[in-house]
C-alpha cells in the first residue's frame, strides 16, 4: 500500500472520528474532537509523532547495540551488512515493541489525553500499515502482526 493511500486512510479516519456520534476513542466521545482547541490537535498531532519515533527509536536501538553498520536512505533503515533471518526479525520486533510499551503506561496513567489519543492512533497506523516490517518477521508472522494489530486496536479504543 502506498503512502498516498495510507494518508488518504489515516485522514479518513481522523475525519469519521471526529464527526461520527456514539463513536468512543480512549472513553472520550467522538464528537468531543468537534469541540477540540487548536491546542488539542498539536496535542494530537505530537502524539502521532512521538508513535513514529518511537517506532524509529525501536530499530536505532537494536541497530547500535548490535554494532551493525547502517544507514538511514529516507524513511528506511538500511543494514549494510548481511543479518540472519533472526537478526532480521529482532530488528523488526524492536520497533514495535519499543512502540508499544509507552503507549500502554500512558493508557494507564494519561488515559484522556490527546497526546495519548494521538499515539494511540499513530502506534495503529504505523503497525496496521507498515508492510515492510510485517513481511520482515518470521513463519508465524501472521500470527505475530496480528498479536500487535490487535494490542494497537484496543489501545486505541480502550
Amino acid at each position: 500500500m502506498g503512502f498516498r493511500m495510507k494518508t488518504f486512510i489515516i485522514c479518513s479516519l481522523l475525519f469519521l472520528s471526529s464527526c461520527c456520534p456514539g463513536w468512543k476513542i480512549n472513553e472520550v466521545e467522538s464528537l468531543k474532537f468537534k469541540e477540540a482547541t487548536k491546542q488539542d490537535y498539536i496535542e494530537f498531532g505530537e502524539g502521532v509523532l512521538f508513535a513514529f519515533a518511537t517506532h524509529y527509536i525501536g530499530h536505532v536501538i537494536y541497530l547500535e547495540s548490535k554494532g551493525l553498520e547502517w544507514e538511514q536512505r529516507g524513511l528506511t533503515e538500511y543494514i549494510k551488512e548481511p543479518i540472519s533471518n533472526g537478526e532480521r526479525e529482532a530488528f523488526v520486533r524492536s520497533a514495535f515493541i519499543t512502540q508499544i510499551i509507552p503507549s500502554i503506561f500512558l493508557n494507564i496513567y494519561k488515559r484522556d489525553s490527546y497526546f495519548t489519543k494521538g499515539v494511540d492512533f499513530g502506534n495503529f497506523s504505523e503497525i496496521v500499515f507498515n508492510k515492510g516490517d510485517r513481511d520482515w518477521l518470521g513463519e508465524n508472522k501472521n500470527l505475530e502482526w496480528g498479536v500487535y494489530t490487535i494490542t494497537a486496536t484496543g489501545l486505541l479504543i480502550y
